[in-house]
């Protein structure tokens, strides 16, 4: 039987006119190469960018050379579409559009939420999942994107309460964390990365490492050194009781978090002191009570000069 594509330009012609007999139509459906010109006509329909007008005007120029195509068709039935052109002029015409509405979408769909000293700040994404964001902590997210993967920047300290559905991702720059549907807490900062699960499960990355966690299981990663715990609370201590809570963590790490609630800058006398293990709390709404807290156990001496906070065995 004659391949309806013998005579291409002029059958594609008739097929864009939508000229073609039932019968024509039917084998055309058929054909290999059916899927790939639909896909191609298709595609252009429906590449929209907001608020673009000259991509808006480049498509409607577009149409109405593949109009004029059609009306030709229809005079003389035998001049044809040279179709190699029609695809370049649908390639070229797409690629300005995604390359305009890629720009938009990055630009334009950018979501930065930081806080500052002292500070907290509630979040509602796109899919209705919560994030609480600690003090001095940055979130950053594409509002457009997000749609289509759920994925985030952290930098300090998040609650999250993810709504079920898809993947959804916390990347760090010290690992990353990924869930479907549950409430967990990560810390991000310089030396430490601390993950707790509070409902569901979560799955931590680091660098070639996977773990997963459970409710009830927290995995941190103090100077690059793992530990396992599991834990009876809640929630984290930092929303429900006001103050942040260490086991056994190298006093650097505990004044390096006091200092994002706190507006002081600490120095030690004997940098070994940095080093130390500490086990305790200190609360967010008094600065003596505070000191008091991490350095009373300790055995360390402390005094106060202006923000400067000065201590030594």
């Amino acid at each position: 039987m004659k391949d309806i594509m013998d005579d291409k330009d002029y059958f594609l012609a008739k097929w864009l006119n939508n000229d073609l007999s039932q019968e024509e139509a039917d084998r055309f459906l058929l054909h290999e190469d059916y899927e790939s010109y639909v896909a191609i006509v298709d595609g252009i329909k429906k590449l929209k960018v907001p608020n673009q007008k000259s991509n808006e005007e480049e498509y409607l120029e577009l149409m109405q050379r593949i109009e004029s195509s059609k009306n030709n068709v229809e005079k003389s039935k035998v001049r044809k579409l040279n179709f190699s052109s029609l695809v370049m002029s649908l390639s070229i015409a797409a690629s300005l559009l995604l390359l305009a509405g890629f720009s938009f979408v990055y630009f334009m769909g950018n979501v930065i939420s930081k806080t500052n000293i002292a500070e907290t700040k509630s979040i509602i994404l796109p899919d209705n999942s919560k994030v609480v964001i600690s003090a001095s902590s940055e979130l950053e997210y594409n509002k457009y994107l997000f749609y289509f993967s759920r994925k985030l920047s952290l930098k300090g300290e998040g609650y999250f309460s993810v709504e079920k559905g898809n993947k959804f991702t916390v990347n760090t720059n010290n690992g990353s964390v990924t869930v479907l549907g549950t409430k967990f807490n990560v810390v991000s900062r310089k030396d430490n990365f601390t993950t707790q699960c509070f409902e569901g499960s979560v799955r931590v990355g680091v660098k070639n490492e996977s773990t997963v966690i459970k409710k009830g299981d927290k995995i941190s990663y103090i100077n690059s050194e793992k530990r396992m715990t599991n834990e009876t609370d809640l929630s984290p201590k930092w929303i429900s009781l006001k103050k942040s809570q260490f086991d056994a963590v190298p006093f650097g790490l505990v004044i390096q978090e006091f200092q994002n609630y706190y507006p002081v800058t600490f120095k030690a006398k004997d940098s070994r002191l940095l080093n130390l293990n500490f086990t305790g709390s200190f609360p967010y709404n008094s600065l003596e009570i505070a000191l008091k807290s991490i350095f009373v156990p300790m055995g360390i001496k402390y005094r106060k000069e202006g923000e400067i906070i000065y201590f030594e065995k």
